[in-house]
């Protein structure tokens, strides 16, 4: 069976490589099906179906994305892409209630995210470009100050007291993100980044994790749980912590 395309779908073409699909699908004199395709240099030509290959669309959502519905408001995607009955390219999406509504690619459009703003804790992406690059990357502090006035640093980040030594103990930064408060515990005035990797005074790996609404750490790999030291005797004991990269 020839495999139909529409206007507007991207395909491959066998000699002339990836295009798009701009007119048809017509039938030509011989009873052969063919299409107007457009090739990346813009010129239009004619091929016949058999010459052509569909080039899968990437998902337009992951599951975990946050969207809005264009009936139902906000919610994350909680599954897909799938083919339903009514089409293909449906979702399923979680509402702010813990509903579930089935729902096509057109009727979700991605959430914007909250603005960075003075007082979030965040993770520095980037840091100074042309000074000590590199040493504050992937630690988390509070940020303190934006100035988006085109600078290539607008960033100033109020660091914890386990990261590389400034005068002022802040530092700015090129880029940040935000750090969900669930990532982050914070103890004795450090902010400990749940996702990351630390190690003791004498040099061991270990990681931390909330259990049971506790912070607990464990050593060398292994999976912090309900038995495991709490995070406070183990900074009493085998600290300062040292986040380390992987």
């Amino acid at each position: 069976m020839t495999e139909r395309f529409e206007v507007g779908q991207k395909v491959k073409h066998n000699v002339r490589g990836d295009a798009e699909v701009t007119y048809g699908p017509y039938t030509n004199t011989f009873g052969r099906v063919h299409y107007v395709i457009r090739l990346a240099s813009g010129r239009e030509l004619d091929a016949t179906a058999d010459q052509l290959s569909a080039i899968p669309e990437p998902p337009k959502f992951s599951v975990g994305d946050k969207v809005l519905h264009r009936s139902f408001g906000s919610g994350v995607v909680a599954f897909g892409p799938f083919k339903h009955i009514n089409g293909p390219d449906h979702y399923l999406m979680e509402d702010d209630d813990g509903d579930h509504i089935l729902s096509s690619s057109d009727a979700l459009t991605a959430a914007e995210p909250e603005p960075i703003k003075v007082g979030d804790r965040v993770r520095i992406v980037k840091d100074d470009p042309t000074y000590r690059t590199g040493d504050f990357v992937g630690v988390v502090g509070i940020l303190r100050g934006i100035e988006d006035d085109g600078r290539t640093m607008p960033y100033r980040v109020e660091l914890p007291a386990d990261a590389p030594e400034t005068l002022s103990g802040r530092w700015w930064c090129a880029a940040v993100e935000r750090v969900a408060t669930e990532e982050v515990y914070e103890h004795d005035g450090v902010a400990y980044d749940l996702s990351a990797k630390y190690q003791d005074k004498d040099g061991d790996p270990l990681t931390i994790k909330i259990v049971d609404g506790v912070a607990r750490a464990a050593w060398f790999g292994v999976e912090p749980s309900y038995d495991s030291d709490s995070l406070a005797y183990v900074v009493r004991n085998y600290g300062p912590l040292t986040r380390v990269s992987d």
